[in-house]
């Protein structure tokens, strides 16, 4: 941090949104908030006055909810390596099929590979959809290629296999994203029916009257002691803005507010829900370059 940042006593203020909008993860984004009040408690709760001290309680209120379930999920890690895996099988096959497209076209590989063209082609859309389109989209996928009809020109091409493994990790992912939005639901009662971006939300204003607060301080008592509860708090900003950093462009909440999968599992038949996306979403084909 440059000394004229350290200096600044409105800083503080500036980086503050970048903590209420912040990619932190839910379970790092609590961490955060228990950096800060621990920080608080140690070295500037007199300071503060009294005044501020409703706001702390309602901050370590906000708290002790969110440390009544687990934030993070078992079931994240093994979506995300189902995920990667049914990504690396539809590549395979949109290779073959795009290699099997190569081939003269009055050829049997060709007439195969064009047979199948209006469906193999809606993979295409694949990364641009949520999970729950994903899902949708591949099980209606694999369903339609194993039909009587395309069976011939599946198997003509090679194809069987990797639509076999394609369809049951599709169903693994499935049956763990249901499993993780039961748990969602379970957890969101326990925390007295909100669910952690509902209290991350109500956690926001709070956070800026403590730091609103801070730099009235700040400003009012300008004092080595300030100044070093100061650097002190920045210390911690820094800390988190770097872990928020290295998580990328883009978090997901651990599943807290994700979509439920609309589409039935093979046991039960029933649906969870409508489809954020529609029925029709992630459909429209394109054409294949040769």
């Amino acid at each position: 941090m440059a000394d004229n940042e350290n200096n600044n006593p409105t800083y503080l203020e500036v980086i503050l949104p970048l903590f209420l909008g912040t990619k932190l993860r839910n379970a790092q984004y609590l961490a955060f908030l228990e950096a800060i009040l621990e920080f608080i408690d140690t070295n500037a709760a007199t300071l503060l006055g009294e005044e501020i001290v409703p706001v702390i309680d309602s901050l370590k209120k906000t708290i002790e909810i969110l440390n009544r379930a687990p934030i993070s999920y078992t079931e994240t890690a093994l979506i995300e390596g189902k995920d990667a895996l049914r990504d690396k099988l539809v590549r395979v096959i949109l290779i073959i099929f795009k290699r099997a497209l190569k081939f003269p076209q009055d050829s049997e590989t060709w007439n195969h590979a064009n047979e199948l063209r209006a469906i193999l082609t809606r993979f295409l859309d694949l990364a641009k959809l949520s999970m729950t389109e994903q899902n949708y989209l591949v099980k209606n996928i694999c369903e339609e290629l194993s039909s009587e009809t395309n069976t011939p020109h599946v198997e003509a091409l090679g194809l069987t296999p990797f639509l076999t493994s394609l369809g049951t990790t599709n169903n693994a992912i499935r049956v763990l994203y249901r499993a993780r939005m039961q748990e969602t639901g379970r957890r969101k009662a326990t925390r007295g029916g909100k669910s952690v971006r509902e209290l991350r939300i109500e956690a926001g204003p709070l956070l800026k009257k403590l730091i609103d607060r801070f730099n009235v301080v700040y400003e009012m008592q300008p004092s080595e002691i300030t100044q070093n509860i100061m650097v002190g708090l920045l210390g911690v900003f820094d800390k988190f803005q770097a872990i928020a950093a290295a998580n990328g462009s883009s978090v997901p909440d651990d599943g807290e507010e994700e979509q439920p999968d609309p589409t039935p599992t093979p046991d039960d038949g029933e649906d969870d829900g409508e489809d954020e996306g529609g029925e029709g979403g992630g459909e429209t084909e394109q054409p294949v370059t040769e």
